[in-house]
C-alpha cells in the first residue's frame, strides 16, 4: 500500500523554507521507494496569495509537496533494490507531478484539493520547474 514510511523532521529560520533534518520515505503503489534526502530543502506547497482562503500551506499536501519539491530540484532519490544503494530518480516534471498526485491520494487528501494542487503544478509549474533544475 502507498505511503510515507515516516514523518518530515526538519528546521526553518524563517518558517516558510524548510531543511530536513532527517529523509522522508515514500514507497509508491508500484512498490518503489523514493525519498527527499537529509538536507534537501522544501517550501512546501506554493500557494498562492489569493488561494489561500481556499486551500493552507500546512495539512495532509505538506508532505506531498515536500518530495514535488525534490523532484523538481532534482534531489529526489529511488531506492534501488538490487544493490541496497539510494540513487538520483531524475525524473520529469510529469514524473514529479504524478508522483505529487499519487503521494495526497495515499496521504488521504480530498479529491478536490488533489485535483486543485495537482492541476496547478500541472498547468503552471513549467517554470518553477526549469528554475529548480537551472540552481546548482
Amino acid at each position: 500500500m502507498p505511503g510515507f514510511q515516516n514523518r518530515v523532521v526538519g528546521h526553518s529560520l524563517d518558517g516558510q523554507n524548510w531543511t530536513l533534518l532527517e529523509p522522508l520515505v515514500y514507497e509508491c503503489a508500484n512498490r518503489d521507494m523514493v525519498r527527499a534526502a537529509v538536507g534537501t530543502t522544501t517550501d512546501g506547497p506554493s500557494i498562492p496569495p489569493d488561494a489561500l482562503s481556499v486551500i493552507r500551506p500546512w495539512g495532509l499536501h505538506y508532505l506531498p509537496a515536500v518530495l514535488h519539491d525534490a523532484a523538481y530540484r532534482d534531489t529526489l532519490e529511488g531506492y534501488d533494490r538490487e544493490t541496497g544503494d539510494w540513487k538520483p530518480c531524475h525524473m520529469s516534471k510529469a514524473e514529479a507531478d504524478n508522483l505529487f498526485r499519487e503521494a495526497m491520494i495515499a496521504q488521504g487528501c480530498t479529491l478536490t484539493d488533489v485535483e486543485l494542487l495537482y492541476n496547478a503544478v500541472h498547468y503552471f509549474g513549467q517554470s518553477a520547474f526549469d528554475a529548480d533544475r537551472k540552481k546548482p
